[in-house]
């Protein structure tokens, strides 16, 4: 029989020891990847202006492209919709270009997927002089700078959709009339929507608003009425459950995203006939997985035909290849969309 010297024994234990205290975070796991999309929001996304209005007569907003009245009476209570009163500051966000769209997770698709064009888009939300969150629930006089030149007489409004990233359109319709370069809303009422802060635990109630049409509806670079087809990209397993995927069309002002997760794939579908096939734009698929950051951009992508099913729907599949970049090569690339 052998025996181990307490010298030997020591040595060992010292060794070990040296060891734990070289794994990360002395020995406990690490932090997990957080949502990639949410990352990018905390990072790169419109930054709120904020302004204070009287909660019993609203009052006047002015932004940097956005100008609102809040009309007396529209500052509410959240749940019993008793009026709110005393001082309210408002944080208003304003979504200036496609990018802030991808940067600020607000993509121009409606619940189904469906792509829309976009003149600018603006969310808010209120608090008290506690803090307490109020609803904001109806705008007069809104006015969006356009986007483009040449007014386009089918923009109208859009509002919160089903999902955090989707819009929908308010009951009744709210046609956007182009005055002196901008579109303007005359009233509106406004579905809060409750929204998880980028960066932080807490929720506010927010009310958002995007002037928008269907893409097909005007179309892209006179595109009209596409072939629509359903388009589902692919990813490598590791890299499929913390990733997302845009298409930004050449020329328009969409910033579509494949919304729907689909682990059997695994990757990401967009909405079922959603796509417009021939048209060529921009491919982006970002990913962060074990604090690596992983990026493809494809600016001549083309949306493929597709081949049908039994009931007529269109469907390509395409895997996408993310290649590992530095964190500062990520955000640099998304910061110039």
């Amino acid at each position: 029989m052998s025996f181990m010297s307490t010298q030997s024994i020591a040595v060992l234990t010292a060794t070990l020891s040296l060891v734990a205290c070289t794994e990360p975070d002395g020995g406990r796991d690490p932090e997990p990847d957080p949502p990639v999309l949410q990352l990018i929001e905390e990072r790169l996304g419109p930054k709120p202006q904020t302004f204070t209005v009287d909660g019993a007569t609203g009052g006047a907003i002015r932004g940097n492209s956005t100008t609102l009245e809040i009309p007396a009476g529209a500052i509410v209570l959240p749940g019993a919709r008793s009026p709110a009163t005393g001082p309210i500051e408002i944080a208003l966000r304003e979504y200036e270009s496609v990018g802030d769209m991808v940067r600020g997770g607000l993509p121009t698709i409606d619940d189904d997927g469906r792509l829309l064009m976009s003149s600018g888009s603006f969310d808010l939300s209120a608090t008290d002089a506690r803090g307490q969150a109020v609803d904001v629930l109806k705008l007069k006089d809104v006015l969006v700078r356009a986007w483009e030149p040449e007014p386009n007489p089918l923009m109208e409004a859009w509002v919160a959709g089903a999902r955090a990233d989707t819009w929908a359109l308010p009951n009744p319709n709210v046609p956007a009339l182009f005055v002196d370069h901008a579109y303007w809303l005359k009233m509106i009422n406004v579905p809060p929507q409750q929204r998880q802060v980028a960066g932080s635990g807490s929720v506010v109630q927010r009310a958002r608003i995007n002037v928008d049409t269907y893409m097909s509806s005007r179309g892209v670079r006179g595109l009209v009425a596409p072939d629509l087809m359903t388009l589902a990209v692919q990813l490598d397993e590791e890299l499929a459950t913390n990733a997302g995927v845009f298409f930004l069309p050449e020329g328009g002002t969409v910033a579509a995203k494949l919304t729907t997760y689909d682990p059997a794939l695994p990757g990401f579908v967009s909405g079922t006939n959603a796509m417009p096939t021939g048209v060529t734009g921009t491919l982006i698929v970002v990913a962060l997985v074990d604090g690596t950051y992983y990026l493809q951009h494809d600016e001549s992508f083309v949306i493929p035909p597709g081949v049908a099913d039994a009931a007529g729907s269109k469907l390509a599949t395409i895997h996408a290849s993310p290649v590992e970049v530095s964190e500062a090569d990520f955000m640099a690339y998304l910061a110039s969309l």
